[in-house]
């Protein structure tokens, strides 16, 4: 397996073992993502001011890709304003349904790491949850 790879599947065990953001705390207002295909669940607890996220969390239970997708995504808030997010989520989005051999560009550097998705089709709605 290349080094490419390796790096890339090391980042998505990284968050999974240790994702940021994660607080096993119920907060009063959360949105809820769930996946009924194959049960993942999250809640994303997230405040705004203004445009600004000024605190965020999540907790739940979900396969690797679901929990490493999510823990970039807070690990990426504090650097975002809304429309900063929603136009990196839509590029994400975007990007998983590419073809596999088209160059795979995304803002944040770590969402790279669900570029073999793209082969997997079943596995995309893991990284959007």
């Amino acid at each position: 397996m290349s080094d490419f790879v390796d790096f890339y599947r090391d980042v998505i065990q990284f968050h999974n073992d240790h994702p940021v953001g994660y607080d096993e705390n119920e907060c009063k207002d959360s949105i809820e993502a769930y996946n009924p295909f194959c049960g993942d669940q999250y809640h994303l607890c997230i405040k705004l001011e203004g445009q600004k996220f000024r605190d965020y969390s999540f907790y739940g239970n979900g396969c690797a890709l679901s929990k490493a997708s999510t823990s970039i995504l807070m690990k990426n808030l504090s650097h975002m304003t809304t429309d900063q997010f929603l136009e990196a989520y839509d590029r994400f989005f975007e990007q998983l349904q590419t073809d596999p051999d088209n160059e795979f560009s995304v803002g944040i550097e770590e969402l790279k790491a669900f570029e073999g998705v793209r082969r997997n089709p079943g596995r995309f709605t893991c990284c959007l949850l």
